[in-house]
């Protein structure tokens, strides 16, 4: 993907307030795994979304290479067992290509989620982002709009329910810098 396609599309969403979704997405996923709400919420999202959409294809070939890894690596543990030791080594490779793309597609899941909770964000002004940014505001209400959803919150409501909101105002302030 290249950069000049997020500039274009995200370029407008203050760089501070990516930089806070993305690690409080990576930290709640790391907290407490994924589901099916976050999957399809995004996915519709998305899907409109020339780069979140070139994001998820990207994603779906990592899943891919990192299932084919995961059998590489269980026949040739099995292949071992029963042939030769050789095999080992087809099993630990199998098993590094495994782990790295799984990362890959977790970091990729986690940047288009992050991108989509920023724009929700500066659209419904949380935390103070819509006033401290009017052109973003502006722009993200565009985007939501744009891709059929006005100024709905479907990822925040599924991260950050309504009820909870206040408690996480401070940590998505604006700084002052």
């Amino acid at each position: 993907m290249k950069q000049n396609d997020f500039d274009s599309e995200f370029g407008f969403l203050p760089p501070q307030l990516v930089f806070k979704t993305h690690e409080f997405v990576r930290a709640y996923h790391d907290g407490r795994g994924s589901g099916w709400p976050f999957v399809r919420k995004a996915h519709i999202r998305a899907e409109r979304s020339g780069y979140l959409s070139r994001l998820e294809r990207t994603v779906v070939a990592q899943r891919r290479v990192f299932t084919a890894a995961i059998s590489t690596a269980v026949c040739s543990l099995i292949a071992a067992a029963v042939w030769s030791l050789w095999f080992v080594i087809l099993t630990a490779v199998a098993c590094v290509i495994a782990i790295r793309f799984f990362r890959l597609a977790k970091f990729n899941l986690i940047q288009e989620r992050a991108l989509i909770l920023a724009i929700e964000m500066v659209a419904l002004d949380f935390a103070g982002w819509g006033k401290a940014s009017p052109f973003a505001k502006e722009q993200a209400e565009s985007w939501l709009h744009r891709i059929g959803f006005a100024t709905g919150t479907n990822l925040l409501d599924a991260y950050i329910p309504a009820s909870r909101r206040a408690a996480f105002v401070d940590d998505f302030r604006p700084s002052e810098a």
